[in-house]
């Protein structure tokens, strides 16, 4: 498509259960009265002095009500292009809000957002239409060996305005609103394009290989119609007239010795077809499409592990050259992508991540430089993530 998408969202269904305080209306841990046993300096029960049978005495205390919750997890996400379906703009700056279109398993739904998704249906089974799990490396068949029952959610992401001072979030399934946040989790959009070829004055982009497209489907032609020209070489036609054949029309065999009759009353005796002569530069086609391909894509020999017919290591370094210039926009977008991707990671951190995590920080050839604790606290508000392009991006191609 010539347009990707990179972002990062707080995912909800993500990350371990956990037990977590049961707040008031106010945000206030609430808590319960409960009984427990005394402990004595020895840290043994004390018992009752005049009772009997004997029992531990009881002392009343109030105990933290905690529920078990799914506080969800940050992921970095890189959606299929045709399912964000942004507002229409000349320029992904002008872009106020954008849908989001997911397949999630309604027993996610259930986990995550309680009763008000019980009552949903299926819109289609994941054997219907993917075989591919949404998680590589997870398995979303139930125990009984189904397939999970996914529901199409569609997401609405808006940025703040003057009517929405902290953005909205709207999630639709079904044909009916599923959840109405009056927020936008980190006052961002949750993705930002990846262009491989900048359009100016157009929120999509182009694929730097659309150029090769009618090279490549003249190639195809040139290889199918060669296996057709040697099969019809190989088994020539028969030209006959009608009925001189006594045996009936038979495929006509490379093997001497075979007989094949005919009737001399019918017309003249059969005689195979000779093709038509094919000129010199039939068969130098393919090759010419495929150079003319390679220098459209820039996916030369020394690309693909092979340096014949090079006669220097200049020719190779210039030809390395060329196909990093086709990259330098590419890698520019990517580097906006990830930078936004970043600063979002950081905001949606501050609001729902753990207050403390720690970290591993490492140096710039991979050895782990440092290790320290990670204070959700001391994000600001205006955060700001800054990139070094030549050590997460080596100009070396093939690494």
């Amino acid at each position: 498509t010539g347009t990707g998408f990179l972002g990062a969202m707080w995912d909800l269904g993500a990350g371990d259960i956990a037990e977590v305080p049961i707040l008031d209306k106010a945000g206030n841990p609430t808590y319960r009265k409960d009984f427990v046993d005394e402990l004595g300096p020895d840290g043994k029960p004390v018992m009752a002095q005049y009772a009997w049978p004997p029992h531990p005495v009881k002392v009343q205390v109030e105990v933290l009500r905690t529920e078990r919750k799914r506080l969800g997890d940050l992921r970095y996400v890189s959606p299929n292009p045709y399912d964000v379906f942004p507002q229409p703009a000349q320029r992904w700056e002008d872009v106020r809000w954008l849908l989001y279109r997911q397949y999630v398993p309604r027993d996610e739904l259930v986990d995550v957002l309680g009763n008000d998704a019980r009552n949903l249906s299926p819109d289609v089974n994941e054997d219907t239409f993917v075989r591919i799990s949404r998680d590589p490396y997870g398995d979303h068949t139930r125990s009984d060996g189904a397939a999970d029952e996914l529901v199409r959610v569609i997401t609405f992401f808006e940025i703040p305005t003057l009517k929405h001072l902290r953005g909205r979030t709207v999630g639709l399934a079904n044909g009916r609103i599923l959840f109405n946040f009056r927020e936008l989790p980190g006052q961002m959009l949750p993705f930002r394009p990846v262009y491989d070829l900048p359009v100016p004055w157009s929120l999509w982009g182009e694929s730097s290989v659309r150029q090769a497209l009618d090279p490549q489907r003249n190639l195809n032609a040139a290889e199918s119609d060669r296996w057709v020209n040697r099969r019809l070489m190989g088994r020539p036609a028969l030209l006959t007239a009608k009925g001189s054949l006594q045996r009936g029309i038979e495929r006509v065999s490379d093997i001497h010795g075979r007989i094949l009759e005919f009737d001399p009353t019918k017309g003249p005796p059969p005689n195979i077809l000779q093709g038509v002569a094919l000129p010199g530069t039939y068969n130098d086609d393919p090759a010419r499409l495929q150079m003319v391909i390679e220098s459209l894509t820039g996916v030369y020999g020394p690309n693909k592990g092979s340096n014949a017919g090079m006669q220097s290591g200049r020719q190779a370094s210039v030809i390395e050259s060329l196909s990093q210039q086709k990259w330098t926009v590419t890698i520019g977008s990517l580097v906006k992508a990830i930078k936004h991707s970043g600063k979002l990671a950081l905001r949606l951190w501050r609001e729902w991540g753990p207050p403390e995590k720690t970290i591993a920080v490492y140096g710039p050839i991979g050895s782990q430089r440092d290790v320290m604790t990670f204070l959700r606290n001391e994000i600001p508000d205006d955060i700001e993530v800054h990139i070094d392009v030549s050590s997460m991006m080596p100009f070396n191609s093939e690494l």
